[in-house]
């Protein structure tokens, strides 16, 4: 099937659409992810907004998988996204590609419910939950699962509380398997997994794709065995596999596990109906070795640590805690041999392996067994006593030639924001994510953004580093434009606190004018702020990290995306530092190597929020003067999809 005849003017897409338009950008995407398939070759694509990404790689997918009889796997970073693709153009794709396929929206196996597990907690809810709050939350879950349709957290109306869930969620450790009485037609993970073994295209997020890596270099896995992977929003993936490939223990996390087996201020958990004294002494020791070590680590902080928390090398810490845990997990097992029942037998079990995994998991971040990591210990500022301990790799390079590109036929990474400058623009991107024998395809957008987008960069704004002037500057300006496009718009920041400082300036002012506003970080999720802002005509949104990239908000609701700076990572950023090092150890130069591009890829991220269609129209106000006053801003101005820059708002005098 050739991407011509399905995507051309006279193709099976234009027949089927009304208001089809040609986009030439499309085909050759198409044509070259087709050659990629052919060839058993990886391919690199950078497109534009507006090209139409999905379809150009979606259909040689399914193509490819129907002629050889094996899934695809397609990533995505954004829930969005993930929705588009299974609810608009998956289903439209059907009416047109003349055979049939199927496909599988692929969820974490803790989405589901497990109705063995829900069974045993019912039989002993008395001794688990915490209060009246919980069992109530515990019978709402009851009543649902007799009703829901496919066993999903996405099927409730309103989310169970965590706590609840995690007694009766599904869980690799705790499936019965076929011993399991719901195993063969009742479970809903069950019925899920068939579907998605029997699907040509599997869609799946970042974050899975990761949990399947991670396994596979464990010689397990999630997903069925595939051969060809589609990374769409690829600019992503190396923050969610860098996430996914360390190690992250918290102390509330292993105090919510011990409560879990038994809480001693409410006498409630899994041991206590068991009675048995032995496990619940066990917890208390595992207890007791987790708030020293914790301790160590907070006084550690207090007395030696470097101010990002960062430790640079391992055995500082006395830790009794892995031996514990590992005492728990013997006390555990010995336990799971005198079970009532299967069904306690593996909830049992399940919890000495969660008690080794932890084992494991502390042990090599005290003991820094993990080569070329990073690691680093964080404290919560409203909660001094929470301490998390992380652990990273520094490079995930190495990991991803190894477990993708040298393992698979072919992965297609795409997004519209992968290259950086004119010489070699994928150097960046190949270097990070270890794709040095990709090929590459660069192509732009049908969109015509001199007429659709005007970019102004005002003049006399301070540097950034002058943090109180420009605070003042950003206010003034922010305030204008906001004025001027009567709302409207994001204002993107870097830092909570220049967004606290310039939201709480000016939300009186736009709330004189008429003009609601959303601020993150005051309790409303992101995809609630969204949705006021969607129905809210002239709102405003002041957002950090999340608002730069995977949302799309088309017409008119959005015309103005404010950067108030060059989004630049925080250099002292323990994963950043010790990239900056390595970079630095091997003769490079740190900044202009890793730091501007990166940060010219998450402001295309942030500029890409305003034009989403063909009819958008809009400004991009940028506040750092650096973009035209450093010798690197021509690498932030060349990545701008306009050539034309505003320095005067009433004048529109050209620069």
């Amino acid at each position: 099937m050739d991407a011509a005849q399905v995507l051309g003017p006279d193709g099976l897409v234009a027949r089927k659409l009304g208001n089809y338009e040609l986009r030439a950008e499309q085909i050759a995407m198409a044509h070259a992810v087709q050659k990629a398939l052919a060839g058993s070759r990886h391919l690199l694509v950078e497109a534009g907004t507006g090209v139409g990404k999905s379809f150009a790689y979606l259909l040689p997918a399914i193509d490819y998988s129907l002629e050889h009889k094996e899934p695809v796997v397609v990533s995505t970073n954004t829930i969005s996204l993930q929705e588009q693709l299974i609810t608009k153009d998956i289903p439209f794709l059907r009416t047109v590609v003349p055979d049939e396929f199927t496909a599988c929206l692929v969820k974490g196996r803790a989405n589901f419910i497990c109705l063995r597990r829900l069974a045993l907690t019912a039989e002993h809810q008395a001794s688990l939950f915490d209060g009246d709050q919980e069992l109530k939350e515990f019978r709402r879950i009851q009543n649902w699962a007799r009703r829901t349709s496919d066993g999903t957290l996405s099927d409730f109306e309103r989310q169970p509380m965590p706590s609840v869930w995690a007694r009766v969620h599904s869980d690799h450790d705790n499936c019965g398997g076929r011993q399991c009485p719901h195993a063969e037609r009742k479970c809903f993970f069950q019925r899920a997994r068939r579907h998605m073994y029997n699907s040509n295209l599997l869609v799946v997020n970042h974050h899975i794709l990761s949990t399947d890596l991670a396994l596979r270099d464990r010689d397990t896995g999630f997903l069925p065995r595939y051969r060809v992977l589609v990374l769409d929003e690829g600019h992503s993936i190396e923050s969610v596999v860098t996430d996914y490939l360390g190690v992250h223990v918290t102390s509330s996390q292993v105090s919510w596990f011990l409560n879990v087996l038994f809480n001693p201020r409410t006498k409630k958990g899994f041991l206590a109906h068991l009675s048995e004294k032995d496990a619940v002494r066990a917890v208390e020791r595992v207890r007791r070795a987790a708030r020293e070590l914790f301790k160590q680590v907070a006084a550690w902080r207090t007395e030696h640590a470097e101010e990002n928390g960062r430790i640079r090398q391992g055995g500082i810490f006395s830790n009794e805690l892995s031996p514990a845990l590992g005492e728990l997990a013997l006390v555990l097992e010995e336990l799971k041999s005198r079970a009532r029942n299967t069904d306690e037998e593996i909830e049992i079990g399940s919890y000495g392996s969660r008690a080794l995994d932890l084992s494991a998991a502390v042990n090599s971040f005290t003991a820094q067994t993990m080569g070329e990591c990073v690691y680093w210990a964080e404290f919560d500022g409203k909660r001094p006593e929470q301490v998390h301990l992380e652990c990273s790799p520094i490079s995930v390079a190495a990991d991803l030639k190894r477990l993708l590109f040298d393992q698979l036929r072919t992965v297609v990474i795409t997004s519209a924001t992968l290259c950086v400058g004119e010489q070699d623009p994928f150097s960046f991107i190949r270097t990070r994510l270890g794709a040095h024998d990709a090929d590459e395809l660069r192509v732009g957008s049908p969109f015509d953004y001199d007429r659709q987008m005007k970019v102004y960069v005002p003049l006399g704004m301070p540097d950034p580093n002058d943090e109180e002037n420009f605070k003042r500057a950003v206010i003034r300006e922010a305030e204008r434009y906001l004025t001027f496009s009567r709302g409207r718009a994001f204002v993107l920041f870097t830092s909570y606190r220049l967004l606290d400082a310039v939201a709480r300036e000016i939300r009186p002012k736009l709330q004189a004018m008429g003009i609601e506003s959303f601020v993150q970080g005051e309790g409303l999720p992101r995809t609630k702020m969204l949705e006021r802002f969607r129905s809210t005509v002239g709102s405003v949104i002041f957002g950090t990290d999340s608002f730069w990239q995977g949302v799309d908000v088309q017409g008119e609701a959005l015309s103005n995306v404010i950067i108030t700076r060059l989004p630049f990572s925080v250099p002292d950023h323990p994963v950043v530092e010790a990239r900056l090092e390595k970079i630095r150890d091997e003769g490079g130069d740190p900044f202009l190597s890793y730091s501007v591009p990166e940060a010219v890829i998450r402001l295309k991220q942030g500029i890409g929020r305003l034009i989403r269609t063909k009819t958008d129209t809009g400004i991009v106000v940028i506040l750092d003067p650096r973009i035209t006053t450093r010798r690197y801003g021509q690498l932030f101005l060349g990545s701008l999809p306009t050539s034309t820059i505003y320095r005067h708002l009433e004048t529109e005098d050209r620069s």
